[in-house]
């Protein structure tokens, strides 16, 4: 297994992996919001890797996507990388490290930021000693229901009820 980082090229090869994982897929609009049109990326500095993949040969086998972020602190600006979009294939989840290596060892930033949600990318990012927030309940999601059916309906879907009977309760 290798990595390079990711090319506006291999969202073909990119899709798929998030698709198996019921996720949807990035779009190329997406990613140039990310990374062309992000407002945090700036001119005067040289830019941060978009992302990287994990390849198999010349397989995309992984994805993990980087996020540049501007915070301020104490009246200093401060360059973030925020880890985003973590997805590896099964058969290649035991290199899934070498992805969250990559977005370690960058040196142009000030802070890194992981924002995969998962339990299980957090524990990758444990392993390699990244602090937690220091704010109790930091990972208790709270909802602002705007379409209480479509939220029934997702909520359902996620609990694992089938689409179809998920529409049919969702509705409201």
């Amino acid at each position: 297994m290798s990595i390079r980082e990711v090319h506006f090229d291999d969202l073909p090869a990119v899709a798929p992996l998030f698709e198996a994982m019921g996720w949807s897929a990035p779009t190329r609009e997406q990613w140039e919001h990310f990374w062309v049109h992000n407002p945090a990326v700036s001119k005067d500095r040289a830019p941060l890797a978009r992302g990287w993949v994990l390849l198999n040969e010349r397989r995309v086998v992984g994805y993990m996507g980087n996020l540049t972020q501007l915070y301020s602190w104490n009246g200093q600006l401060l360059r973030a990388a925020a880890a985003a979009q973590l997805v590896v294939s099964p058969e290649a989840r035991g290199s899934s490290m070498q992805l969250v290596l990559a977005f370690s060892r960058q040196q142009e930033v000030d802070v890194l930021l992981n924002t995969t949600a998962s339990p299980e990318a957090s524990k990758i990012f444990q392993f390699l000693k990244f602090a937690r927030m220091p704010q109790q309940d930091y990972d208790v999601s709270y909802y602002w229901v705007t379409r209480p059916a479509g939220f029934l309906n997702a909520a359902l879907r996620k609990k694992g009820v089938q689409s179809t009977c998920a529409r049919v309760l969702g509705v409201g």
